[in-house]
């Protein structure tokens, strides 16, 4: 990767910086560290972190990966001075993925059409009440982690009235990533795709969407996609070069 000067010091930075805000999402710290190195081996050198990425995790994996670093080889950005004032409130906002429900589907509307005459989309979607007991229940988890961990002495965390959250949660909710329509699995019975992302019984044919997915998280899906991206252009070179009878480059 093309590295750049930066203005008024000796250092040169990678042209692209690699932000920690969603170290914390993969979990267990070896993780977390073969991401990081497996990063400045591609090229970045930049690192954007801050004390509020995973509670201090996102730094700490940094100390880790990088100590012993030189110290030209890598440079890391934080943010400072970034506390709220006396007597700020904030809200926080609980994502949480719901219980897996045949009835909440899409299917193709009977009467709509598109200017093309194909039929529109119709969302079936609903919020169980089991969705709200573990909502509810991964609320109260917060609420004692936070409350056990070092932003308690920042700040208070307080939980709305259920009855609202309950009320937001089945009025409101959120449609914003809508997946499993033509989900992944081994049988054409009860999927669309295979794990290769090939579509059952047509052949040259991938689908690449969230909507391969059999469930999905709360979190954005983004970097799930990519890899399954990935996993379907390495199947598609794959394919193609075995009918030219051709041995692919490696990437």
């Amino acid at each position: 990767m093309k590295r750049i000067p930066l203005p008024g010091t000796h250092l040169t930075l990678s042209r692209f910086s690699f932000g920690t805000a969603s170290l914390h999402h993969l979990g267990a710290l070896g993780k977390q560290l073969r991401h990081l190195r497996a990063a400045l081996e591609a090229g970045f050198s930049h690192f954007d972190t801050a004390p509020l990425y995973g509670f201090g995790m996102a730094e700490r994996a940094l100390g880790r990966a990088f100590g012993d670093a030189r110290s030209e080889a890598v440079t890391i950005a934080t943010k400072v001075g970034l506390y709220p004032p006396g007597g700020a409130r904030f809200e926080l906002h609980l994502v949480t993925e719901q219980k897996p429900d045949p009835h909440n589907r899409i299917t193709l509307s009977p009467t709509r059409a598109d200017v093309f005459g194909q039929p529109l989309a119709r969302i079936h979607w609903q919020v169980q009440e089991d969705d709200c007991r573990l909502f509810s229940q991964i609320a109260e988890l917060a609420l004692s982690q936070w409350a056990a961990g070092p932003l308690a002495r920042l700040a208070a965390l307080k939980a709305r009235d259920r009855e609202a959250i309950r009320h937001d949660l089945v009025a409101g909710g959120g449609i914003y990533h809508p997946a499993g329509t033509i989900r992944m699995g081994a049988r054409a019975a009860d999927s669309v795709v295979d794990t290769q992302l090939r579509v059952h019984g047509l052949a040259g044919l991938w689908a690449v969407a969230t909507s391969v997915f059999p469930t999905v998280g709360g979190t954005s899906p983004s970097l799930g996609l990519m890899q399954l991206a990935l996993r379907a252009a390495d199947d598609i070179v794959g394919s193609v070069a075995d009918e030219l009878g051709i041995t692919p480059k490696s990437r």
